[in-house]
């Protein structure tokens, strides 16, 4: 049974957004998208983010010139 919580986001990124990785000395790796203090921090283990790369080739796939 959940704790009546539900969360949904969206987030918009444009071509100019800032994307760092962070080093936080820890198991997960830290994508920091945006600006220090209005930006979003993903923290992805390794399978995680190798999961996200995949995802994001096949969504450029379609894009591509053939």
């Amino acid at each position: 049974m959940g704790l009546g919580v539900e969360v949904d986001s969206f987030v918009q990124l444009e071509d100019n957004c800032t994307i760092k990785v962070e080093d936080l000395r820890s198991r997960y790796i830290h994508l920091r998208i945006g600006g220090s203090d209005t930006g979003l921090t993903l923290s992805l283990t390794e399978g995680a983010l190798r999961k996200l790369a995949e995802k994001a080739a096949e969504a450029l796939q379609p894009v591509e010139p053939t």
